[in-house]
């Protein structure tokens, strides 16, 4: 297998003399990989060095903020003791929020003082919640906000955070129905992503359908001289609001509330706005803070995204391959299963390089790439793991079906095509050893191993073959 020692070489060159007290080469894979973003600062607030989540919080190049102030990125003339304190600090940014932290540093090449700061995202400060006629809610409506804000903020998925919302809605409205609609990636319809109470409800909704996303802003339907309901709306004589739910400025969803125990033809103006005020004012409060988490998520989730994907061809790297395999692995062992690795190399790749140069290896590797996210689907993981070298897990997948899965991808591959600066390149191919548990032991380093030497005599074997490692070990 092609040892990543190049790419690691590259880091440590791209990196060495920008900072010394991180020349250390390890220090400088963890700063390289961590989800937070870190900076180091001189005396003048300028920065120095950032490593790629720093930029990426910043929405810049890595480079692109080498020498700027700090303050000016985030929207401040100075830090000043934010920075000499130490204590962590909640700034916005894009409107979300990250939390930041600064401490001292001390350097050995000289007497100029630095000051390193990371950053992660964090809910916003309680000071920073904003509501209008705060006195309108009641002790007990406030101790939920805070615990609500706490579950939002706790999500760690997209998926988790909808689940909170459609619970704690449900706790904070008792007395409505609702739904929580997200914009489908076509951005032409809005898809139920949660709802809670009993009444009407359906499953998705066009943008036109809204008031509040027409106009642009919350709309509170039932207590206004002039009121239209909305075409998602069931009915006219209730009252509801639709607050737009919006992240890093862009609206992405919908929250819909409506109160049908209340009917519009049958109360007062006066009673309608004593009953309506204050929860018209929790609804601002929980969309306001349903647009925050959601923003969190979403760039949490971006973040972890870039740590464990491989950014030429969209595959999962080495680092999650290495962790996921050993969780699939505990589990496999655990439930007496079968699990099998699939090892994967494109056949004469260096003689391909030199012959047609790095664009067209790289486009050799990109349409590769793409391939397996189209082949490789359901329990089937494809992993970049260095190189043109490739893995894929397959947990409970037995020798016979893993050997079949890669042999249907090695002729696929072979009948791929592969355009390089508007021409067609020459066609390449794959080898393929494949491992499995429990005949191939029960630990993930044997595991690896096997699938190795399978690939090695698929090499002898004259290239552009699959074997598996009963075959590898009869020709042993």
């Amino acid at each position: 297998m092609v040892s990543s020692d190049g790419s690691q070489a590259r880091l440590r060159q791209k990196h060495s003399g920008r900072a010394p007290f991180l020349n250390d080469y390890y220090a400088l894979l963890v700063a390289s990989q961590t989800a937070d973003g870190m900076v180091v600062c001189d005396r003048d607030e300028r920065i120095v060095w950032n490593n790629p989540s720093f930029a990426r919080l910043m929405q810049a190049d890595v480079d692109g903020v080498v020498a700027s102030q700090i303050g000016s990125l985030l929207g401040r003339e100075r830090l000043g003791e934010d920075m000499l304190s130490g204590e962590p600090v909640a700034v916005p940014l894009g409107g979300a929020f990250l939390e930041m932290r600064w401490m001292a540093l001390k350097t050995t090449a000289d007497d100029t003082p630095l000051h390193l700061g990371t950053f992660r995202p964090c809910p916003p400060p309680a000071s920073d919640t904003k509501a209008t006629d705060r006195e309108q809610i009641s002790r007990e409506e406030r101790k939920l906000l805070s615990q609500t804000s706490g579950w939002f903020y706790a999500a760690k998925s997209l998926d988790e955070l909808l689940k909170i919302v459609s619970k704690c809605m449900k706790t904070l409205f008792p007395e409505a129905y609702g739904q929580l609609y997200i914009y489908a990636d076509s951005r032409d319809v809005l898809e139920l992503a949660g709802h809670w109470g009993v009444g009407f409800l359906t499953d998705h909704i066009e943008p036109d359908d809204c008031w509040s996303l027409r106009r642009g802003r919350a709309y509170a339907y039932g207590n206004n001289d002039i009121d239209f309901a909305c075409v998602h709306k069931d009915g006219d004589d209730c009252p509801s609001f639709c607050l737009p739910v919006v992240a890093h400025g862009d609206t992405i969803g919908m929250l819909h509330l409506a109160f049908p125990d209340i009917r519009l033809h049958n109360i007062t103006r006066a009673e309608l706005a004593r009953l309506m005020d204050p929860r018209w004012d929790l609804a601002l409060i929980c969309a306001e803070q349903i647009s925050l988490a959601v923003a969190n998520v979403r760039l949490r989730q971006e973040l972890q995204n870039q740590s464990v994907r491989d950014q030429l061809t969209g595959l999962w790297n080495r680092r999650w391959f290495l962790e996921t395999a050993q969780k699939e692995l505990n589990r496999t062992m655990a439930r007496r299963g079968s699990l099998s690795l699939v090892a994967l190399d494109v056949d004469h790749f260096k003689k391909y390089n030199d012959s047609h140069g790095h664009d067209a290896g790289d486009a050799v590797l990109k349409s590769l790439g793409a391939l397996m996210r189209e082949h490789f689907t359901g329990d089937a993981f494809a992993c970049r793991v260095g190189g043109e070298e490739f893995s894929i897990i397959a947990p409970s997948t037995d020798a016979e079906a893993a050997f079949d899965m890669a042999d249907r991808f090695r002729r696929e591959v072979a009948r791929m095509k592969i355009r390089s600066a508007g021409r067609e390149m020459p066609d390449v191919t794959v080898s393929c050893g494949v491992a499995t548990v429990p005949d191939c032991g029960d630990d993930l380093e044997t595991l690896m191993k096997t699938a190795d030497l399978a690939l090695y005599r698929a090499k002898e074997a004259g290239r552009n073959c699959v074997v598996s490692h009963s075959q590898s070990e009869q020709k042993a």
